[in-house]
């Protein structure tokens, strides 16, 4: 049985074992307006981006991978992020730019042992 010690101790570790291995990248995702009370007009909101770092995978061969139930095509895109940078409400992003170039969230999902330290996203190529 994992006790919280455990949990704090792999989560650790797991900074220890990702340091040098990480690149930039931005998380985007839409910022909600207020409505307006007399018209029901959406005002203000719009798109923020997020600076981050995480471990980046571009899929670059033929093989076939599925990630997320996902398969996984040449230009795709898999990042792992601490949980941290980016917060509880992950699934709020819904594209990254990564040098330079948009990708399209597919899938984005939270992992951990015994708790949430990182989430993983697949991002296919839009531009």
């Amino acid at each position: 049985m994992l006790t919280e010690a455990d949990k704090a101790f792999m989560k650790a570790t797991r900074k220890e074992v990702v340091a040098g291995r990480e690149s930039a990248l931005q998380l985007k995702y839409t910022t909600p307006g207020t409505v307006d009370e007399f018209t029901g007009e959406v005002i203000g909101g719009g798109v923020a981006l997020l600076d981050v770092i995480g471990i980046v995978t571009e899929m670059s061969g033929d093989e076939r991978v599925i990630e997320n139930g996902i398969e996984m095509e040449r230009g795709d895109l898999k990042a792992d992020i601490d949980i941290d940078l980016v917060g509880t409400d992950y699934e709020k992003y819904t594209d990254v730019i990564y040098k330079a170039q948009n990708y399209t969230i597919l899938a984005i999902d939270a992992k951990g042992i015994g708790q949430d330290v990182r989430i993983e996203l697949v991002a296919r190529l839009t531009t």
